[in-house]
């Protein structure tokens, strides 16, 4: 028998607004599970930050 490996599932969804940092920011595609891309609400490309998608210690 065989296992076959899950993706782990996203809580969000890219186009949701999520608040972090204490501002609003438009969740963007990412290449992978264990990042985020975000853009403020109120910013350019230039704006984009990356968060990484783990539970803190």
């Amino acid at each position: 028998m065989t296992a076959t490996a899950q993706k782990p599932k996203v809580p969000f969804s890219p186009g949701v607004i999520v608040r972090c940092r204490k501002r609003d920011w438009v969740l963007l595609p990412s290449d992978g599970q264990e990042t985020y891309r975000l853009r403020p609400l109120v910013g350019t490309t230039e704006d984009i930050v990356v968060i990484l998608n783990r539970a803190a210690p």
